[in-house]
């Protein structure tokens, strides 16, 4: 069993709904949450749902409709007494670069874990990065480990994590942050949940080409996810 997920098993959650990512695992083994998640002093998460503007339920866009629009990386759904709130960029690098961001592999690949509440915040997600972290352009990255669902749909999803590993095209750059090393990572499914996430690339990226992507299944089918994702609750 991967050690990320193993590691994730100490954290017991509070949040509701569909899906985030919970964890990014770092090859120089700093590990992140995503922008939006809270690490509180007692040692539980809380983390709403992130949801992306142009997808946002009918509903959610009547009662928004008078109120200012979230940017690139949307908001925090809220619920279950937990306040909603749009993400502010600025302020999450912030609190990424104070705690540390995770690197990618030399082969530019990045493992994470997304947490996945209920059935519609199921797979297949996809990724993509702004080089600059100024969230104005992106490009996208190539899924090597997907999330399993259909449409965003997984009957079996209920209170799992599921590993996501996605990679970086060989000729990024990032340029982001203070130290002009950052990329930032927004990776959602059909429905919209997600997250983003700060990440750097290695030192070493570009120079190795020893991802085994035959061995890593981009495609995988609906199981009752006890196989591929660790249950929580």
């Amino acid at each position: 069993m991967n050690l990320l997920f193993l590691i994730l098993l100490c954290y017991p959650i509070v949040c509701s709904g569909h899906s985030f990512l919970l964890s990014i695992q770092g090859s120089d083994g700093v590990r992140s949450t995503a922008f939006g998640a809270r690490l509180l002093t007692r040692g539980t998460l809380v983390q709403n749902t992130g949801i992306f503007d142009k997808d946002l339920p009918d509903e959610d866009n009547d009662t928004q409709s008078n109120k200012s629009r979230p940017g690139p990386c949307g908001r925090i759904f809220g619920g279950d007494s937990l306040p909603g709130f749009d993400i502010d960029v600025a302020k999450e690098m912030q609190i990424a670069e104070a705690s540390g961001i995770p690197t990618a592999s030399s082969n530019g690949t990045i493992q994470m874990g997304v947490y996945v509440a209920n059935p519609d915040g199921a797979g297949p997600f996809k990724c993509v990065y702004s080089s600059d972290s100024s969230l104005k352009e992106f490009q996208p990255m190539k899924i090597l480990h997907q999330v399993e669902g259909f449409k965003s749909v997984n009957k079996f999803a209920n209170n799992f994590v599921y590993p996501l590993t996605a990679t970086f095209n060989k000729d990024t750059t990032c340029s982001g942050g203070n130290d002009k090393n950052v990329c930032i990572i927004k990776c959602t499914n059909p429905n919209g949940f997600g997250s983003c996430a700060a990440v750097k690339l290695s030192s070493g990226f570009g120079h190795s080409n020893s991802t085994k992507e035959s061995q890593l299944d981009s495609n995988p089918p609906l199981t009752s996810g006890a196989s591929r994702g660790i249950r929580f609750g």
